[in-house]
């Protein structure tokens, strides 16, 4: 047995239904959206947990997961979640600060269902305003949809936590983003819940789709065009996005740690296909 590989714990994430939007940014890539049947599903588990290595060794805990880039995708959201549960080791089933933001849009008891669960944290992305983010997302009404789950978030009890994609598309506009955020008294509403709303940005990685966006990356000073106020109630700082790569070279050069040599895998995605990859960069054949 590989000593680095670790038996202790395996997550499994299967993409049962897929996806609603084709991201630009998504380090995922564009897959088919399949239909999977709740017998596939139990198919897949059961042989994850009858797996055993040349030395008659399992896995000692496993997790399910019904999706792999959109969560509760399948209107039977419910009954998904109940058999995640039943297939995964005893704690092992978990939610994560993940909603379908699609869902929360068209399903006004989906909030309330989904606050019954933890954390009581979700992400909604956004590529800028309206124009830039239907453009990111790829959807037509991605961004009205991103608000009015803003809003049921927090009439269900959930703090939104906003992340904006930056790029040099959406640079111009980020002084109307920020206003944005004051108009809808976001910090305000998420205390008003007990919660804190965050929001945070995020630039771009040259791997699965993001290998057709270098042209939008923001570049060295780019960050200049950044709003004060906005940067102010970021949650992360900034200082790295648009270093440019002879920047970020230097410091691999003089980085005296160890390298990381582990070959572990804490999960593996199942696609439409069935075809399996371990979650480490983008999926793609090789």
């Amino acid at each position: 047995m590989n000593k680095h590989w670790n038996m202790d714990y395996l997550g499994v994430m299967v993409d049962m239904a897929g996806c609603p939007n084709r991201c630009r940014h998504c380090w995922l890539g564009n897959h088919k959206n399949g239909n999977m049947t709740t017998d596939d599903f139990r198919g897949i588990a059961e042989q994850f947990k009858r797996w055993r290595d040349e030395n008659g060794d399992g896995i000692q805990e496993l997790g399910f997961f019904s999706w792999w880039r959109e969560p509760d995708f399948r209107d039977d959201y419910r009954e998904l979640w109940r058999l995640e549960q039943e297939l995964s080791s005893p704690g092992r089933a978990q939610r994560f600060e993940l909603l379908s933001i699609w869902r929360l849009a068209r399903d006004e008891n989906y909030a309330n269902w989904a606050a019954t669960l933890t954390p009581k944290t979700c992400q909604v992305s956004f590529f800028g305003m309206e124009g830039n983010t239907d453009w990111g997302i790829r959807r037509k009404g991605a961004f009205k949809d991103s608000l009015l789950a803003t809003k049921r978030l927090i009439e269900a009890g959930i703090s939104p936590r906003w992340q904006l994609f930056i790029t040099k598309w959406c640079l111009g506009e980020l002084d109307e983003f920020l206003r944005l955020i004051y108009g809808l008294e976001l910090h305000k509403r998420c205390e008003s819940i007990g919660g804190t709303f965050e929001v945070f940005i995020n630039g771009m990685s040259p791997e699965g789709n993001g290998y057709d966006l270098i042209d939008s990356f923001i570049e060295e000073g780019d960050t200049s065009l950044i709003p004060r106020g906005l940067v102010d109630i970021c949650r992360d700082p900034i200082e790295r996005l648009g270093q440019p790569e002879y920047a970020m070279l230097d410091s691999l050069l003089h980085d005296d740690s160890p390298p990381n040599v582990s070959a572990n895998i804490q999960s593996v995605s199942v696609n439409a296909d069935f075809d399996v990859y371990p979650n480490i960069a983008e999926p793609s054949e090789w």
